[in-house]
């Protein structure tokens, strides 16, 4: 019994004991169990939050770079779910380390023991930036392990009771769910990752720039474009930057143009438009750049500001308004139409031109200004052009709104698109009307005598030719008869130019009676005239022509209060007979013309085979002066003029001479009024006048005592216009000083136009010039003019001088020469002194200077140093 008892007692207490055993065992377990639970539930809590964590940390975080900064580290924490709170007891212990490894932040107390540790990364999305270390101690595991025991026992209990049957599936489906949950916070960490690089690159590839501003008005984020944008200090440029100290940068460095009037008045005002955005505003940037600048307030109080450089689109806008400028505001008329050629737009040169407004035109045909005028071939040859080469230019007529019509000079474009598709036309055109009025009134100055009206030289020459040759092809004559005015000098010089032109018109119009229609009358110049007979049957009926024309101008006229006669001498030529040249048959008549003067004037005389040498002579003559200026064949002599009380040189006269490379030296008297009748003295004056002016100055240069140069000017010199400026120039071209230039003109010259001659010499006595009047006494003199004129000296012709000692007349004439310009405070030069007879009788009269053989002949410029030199010539004693 007691065995049997023994055994039970055995039996109970090992059972008792094995269940105790299960219990314990059970409650292990399960304490292990439902603390790895707990444990893995917050860690998967922890993952979850830290996750959560990355997205907060976005708004710390920028794309250039992120710098873990102490101060947020609690921020984060408290987004990653460990507060205060849940690090107070010793349950846990973390720590947060930065990227070196240095520890940042630290919770929890430290033990010897733990039960188990875990580290994870912290990353802003691009890099990690340090990592997280959740310790678990041993001792909190027990003290949470002691209501799992109990639990554990009763499970156990529960265990054994029903045969330790656990709710294994359930344990499994929470491991699943809990799985299930990491796999959902790091598909939403990958998630907000891969969006942060979305947004990122988005905002890298931005063609505008870029910058994020937090609450606190510091730069957050920022792209490239921006920092290409800002002008300011480049290291200011990063987050964390304020605005204020990033626009007054810009500003202090001169790149804003606003800001140069003062950069805290600029700052102040764009520091109130940041806080307070009101819509985009331009500014102007140094170097021709304008940015445009958008910012808005986000809604957590931030600033966004997108900046972007419309330099391109400010220059195009200056090119448009400069465009509409033009066309608004150009002489010249525009007009544009579409496709089907209806006008479009007109500008308001158009209206001014045509008379039609646009609202008169628009969408007309441009045949609207058609005038007629052109035949139906103009427009086609004209729209031929535009469709093969695009466009046209060319002179139209046109028709005003009024009904003129007027000549226009147009130019007219296809306009295309950008794929070369025609659009429509535009039409630039300018009244042209004063222009031709112009080219009209040109074309008859060049083909008419302004002073007549009758054809010139050029016309005269032209229609000759027309005429011999129809006269050719019909076997008929024509005639040339030329007509040079007798004595027409003396009207000039006794009465005055504007009589002599008067003369010269109404001969004009007594030779248009005389003549049939069909012929021509002409003025070659002066006092010549031209008269083309045409279709005569011989030279009988020119010669009948001829004796008319000759009393028609011997008729009296009445000449400004005085009834004048005066006469005409008449060449004539006869084509063929005489030459088949119509240059030719003009000269021939010329010369028998010379013959008839010769012949005692007022008569005619036809041409003759002997005239035929003296014609070639003097055409020769005429040829050899252009070859002589072209090959620099003229020279020039000197004759020296001296004061009669001290012998000293006064000024030297400069005479021309021509050194034929044949005929040798030529006498100015033997070619002089061919080149008058040429027109060649005008080119051969102005050599003399630089030759003078150079001579001169290269004496001084070379030490010889200055003393003016004196320059004969001839009329046509004198009367051409800018004639003061012509001398200035020579001047200025050679150096020589006003004051020792000396310009001697005649009585003739100036007399005949004494205004306008007057105002001449007033600019060149201005300039500094000296003035004589040469060969006084032999013209037409008017004192009151002669008072007038600015003159330095009158020289006594030496006509006067010659017979001074036989003629009681050339006496008083030379005394009374010498009274007036010691009256008018001038000096009296007497020329072409060469006797001691009358030097004395000169001396005796009171002239003051005097020019002649009998001080020295005209000489060569290196013949003239010696005097020049010695600045004295040896005048015979009285």
């Amino acid at each position: 019994m007691a065995w049997k008892v023994g055994g039970d007692l055995e039996r109970y207490l090992t059972g008792f004991a094995g269940v105790i055993a299960g219990v314990v065992a059970a409650a292990i377990t399960g304490a292990y169990l439902l603390t790895a639970f707990e444990y893995e539930a917050d860690r998967i809590a922890i993952e979850t939050r830290l996750a959560a964590a990355q997205i907060s940390k976005l708004a710390y975080a920028s794309p250039k770079s992120w710098t873990y900064q102490e101060e947020r580290l609690e921020e984060v924490l408290t987004t990653f779910g460990a507060d205060q709170d849940f690090f107070a007891g010793p349950q846990h212990h973390v720590l947060i380390f930065d990227e070196k490894g240095d520890v940042v932040q630290e919770w929890g107390t430290p033990i010897l023991a733990n039960f188990r540790s875990r580290e994870s990364p912290l990353s802003d999305g691009f890099r990690t930036v340090g990592h997280i270390r959740i310790t678990e101690n041993v001792r909190h595991i027990w003290v949470r392990a002691g209501v799992p025991v109990l639990l554990g026992i009763a499970l156990a209990v529960m265990i054994f009771l029903v045969l330790k049957i656990l709710p294994l599936r359930a344990l499994m489906h929470r491991e699943k769910a809990l799985e299930k949950a990491k796999d959902l916070a790091r598909a939403s960490e990958q998630q907000t990752i891969r969006a942060h690089t979305r947004l990122t690159d988005a905002i890298e590839v931005m063609s505008d720039g870029f910058m994020l501003f937090g609450t606190d008005d510091r730069a957050v984020v920022f792209n490239d474009r921006f920092a290409e944008l800002y002008d300011g200090s480049p290291h200011l440029l990063m987050p964390g930057s304020r605005f204020e100290d990033l626009a007054r940068s810009e500003a202090t460095s001169g790149a804003i143009l606003d800001a140069a009037a003062g950069v805290d008045a600029w700052l102040a005002a764009r520091m109130a438009r940041h806080r307070d955005p009101s819509g985009p505003f331009d500014e102007e940037r140094a170097g021709d750049r304008w940015l445009r600048v958008n910012e808005h307030r986000t809604d957590d109080g931030g600033t966004l500001c997108i900046r972007t450089d419309i330099s391109e689109s400010k220059r195009i806008e200056k090119s448009l308004r400069l465009a509409a400028t033009v066309f608004e505001n150009t002489t010249e008329a525009l007009m544009v139409t579409d496709i089907d050629n209806n006008i479009t737009s007109v500008n308001p040169a158009f209206t001014r031109i045509t008379g039609y407004t646009l609202s008169e035109v628009l969408g007309r045909n441009p045949s609207v200004l058609k005038s007629g005028k052109q035949p139906s071939s103009f427009y086609e040859t004209l729209w031929q052009s535009l469709q093969s080469a695009g466009t046209w230019t060319g002179e139209m007529w046109n028709r005003r709104k009024n009904g003129e019509i007027y000549p226009q000079w147009a130019s007219i474009n296809v306009l295309r698109d950008e794929d070369g598709q025609a659009v429509g036309y535009a039409a630039i055109f300018r009244d042209i009307s004063q222009r031709k009025e112009y080219e009209d009134r040109i074309n008859y100055q060049a083909n008419y005598d302004s002073l007549t009206g009758l054809p010139n030289r050029n016309l005269f020459h032209e229609r000759l030719r027309q005429a011999m040759l129809l006269s050719q092809r019909r076997g008929e004559h024509e005639a040339v008869l030329f007509l040079d005015l007798d004595n027409f000098k003396m009207i000039n010089d006794s009465l005055g130019h504007n009589a002599g032109d008067i003369v010269i018109q109404k001969t004009a119009e007594r030779l248009i009676d005389a003549v049939r229609e069909t012929d021509t009358v002409a003025r070659m110049g002066g006092d010549e005239f031209t008269i083309l007979l045409v279709r005569i049957a011989n030279a009988e009926g020119a010669a009948i022509i001829a004796r008319k024309l000759l009393s028609i101008v011997a008729e009296p006229m009445e000449l400004l209060g005085h009834r004048v006669t005066i006469t005409a001498s008449i060449g004539i030529a006869i084509s063929p007979h005489d030459t088949r040249s119509a240059d030719d048959l003009i000269k021939f008549a010329d010369g028998a013309m010379y013959h008839a003067k010769s012949q005692g004037k007022n008569n005619f005389q036809y041409f003759t085979s002997e005239m035929k040498g003296v014609a070639i002579q003097r055409l020769t003559l005429e040829t050899g002066l252009r070859a002589a200026l072209e090959n620099d064949e003229f020279e020039l002599h000197y004759q020296p003029r001296a004061d009669l009380a001290s012998g000293e040189i006064a000024g030297i006269e400069a005479l021309v001479r021509w050194r034929h490379p044949k005929e040798g030296l030529i006498p100015p008297a033997d070619f002089i009024p061919t080149a008058e009748e040429t027109g060649l003295i005008l080119p051969l004056g102005q050599w003399v006048l630089r030759a003078a002016c150079t001579q001169n100055r290269v004496w001084q240069d070379t030490g010889i005592p200055p003393v003016s140069v004196s320059v004969n000017i001839s009329a046509r010199q004198f009367r051409q216009p800018g004639f003061a400026d012509i001398v200035g120039e020579v001047l200025a071209e050679t150096g020589l000083p006003p004051e020792y230039l000396e310009l001697e003109v005649t009585e003739s010259m100036v007399m005949g136009q004494a205004e306008s001659a007057i105002d001449t010499l007033r600019q060149l006595n201005a300039m500094g010039v000296r003035l004589s009047i040469d060969d006084f006494g032999t013209g037409y003199s008017s004192l009151s003019y002669l008072k007038r004129f600015p003159i330095d000296a009158l020289k006594i012709d030496q006509s006067f001088v010659r017979d001074i000692n036989t003629s009681a007349d050339d006496l008083a004439i030379v005394n009374t020469i010498i009274v007036m310009a010691h009256q008018l405070n001038i000096q009296a030069v007497a020329e072409g002194v060469e006797t001691d007879a009358q030097l004395a009788l000169l001396r005796a009269q009171g002239v003051d200077q005097i020019q002649g053989f009998i001080l020295s002949p005209p000489v060569p410029a290196d013949e003239l140093v010696r005097l020049l030199k010695r600045r004295r010539v040896n005048i015979p004693a009285a």
